[in-house]
């Protein structure tokens, strides 16, 4: 049974190490000819890393937009929220009004 653990403790700090080896930063600066990233990369006139900008693909064209349709959306049911429980406000110092009356 302790073997087993052995192994497993074994294992846990050899993954530990691999994980904490592959996550440190490297010191050649950001990629710019690496990964789908690059292709959105707009084309710098100088080695200026600091002014690089992302070109906007369709995709998030597409998600700005249905996040603005939902903002908008949110809005509207928040103002929907409000004047229903205004009416329930109003409802309910009618009931009590009238509650009033009959007790008289």
């Amino acid at each position: 049974m302790s073997f087993v653990m052995m192994n497993i403790k074994s294992l846990a700090v050899v993954l530990s190490f691999f994980l904490v080896a592959n996550s440190a930063p490297t010191e050649q600066g950001p990629c710019v000819n690496c990964g789908p990233v690059a292709d959105r990369l707009t084309e710098e006139t100088g080695n200026n890393m600091e002014e690089i900008d992302l070109k906007e693909t369709s995709a998030e064209a597409i998600g700005d937009r249905i996040m603005e349709e939902m903002n908008g959306m949110k809005e509207k049911f928040d103002v929907a929220l409000t004047r229903i429980g205004e009416e329930i406000s109003k409802d309910q110092e009618e009931q009590d009004e009238m509650n009033m009356k009959n007790r008289k």
